[in-house]
């Protein structure tokens, strides 16, 4: 039996799926799980110096940048907002969805409305 690992890019369309999920309330799922997923983002796939890894275990090569659907996890590991979001400064200066994901999570961190 083969095994393989997630690489980021198709895991933030996971993390979109699942914030969406876990945002409209409507499936129960718990603080606890989404913080197993922020807890990966911050300890497994975030290199500690700028950069990310390319797989979800921390495998792969290295990627300067995080795609936005994992500034979410901010909810639950606060820190994950600065690296992920100066990381990812560079491409919301030419491509929306950083821009927005950036501005959104900022947002919501400051005024206090992220989904319960």
């Amino acid at each position: 039996m083969s095994h393989s690992i997630e690489d980021t890019g198709h895991a933030a369309f996971d993390m979109w799926g699942l914030w969406l999920a876990y945002s409209s309330g409507r499936y129960a799922i718990p603080d606890d799980n989404m913080t197993l997923f922020a807890n990966t983002t911050m300890y497994r796939i975030n290199r500690g110096d700028g950069t990310f890894a390319q797989r979800t275990d921390g495998g792969g090569g290295t990627q300067t940048n995080l795609q936005p659907p994992f500034l979410n996890l901010a909810k639950f590991v606060t820190d994950l907002y600065g690296v992920i979001a100066t990381a990812d400064l560079p491409n919301a200066r030419n491509t929306a969805i950083y821009e927005a994901g950036i501005l959104w999570v900022k947002n919501a961190r400051f005024t206090g409305v992220f989904p319960q």
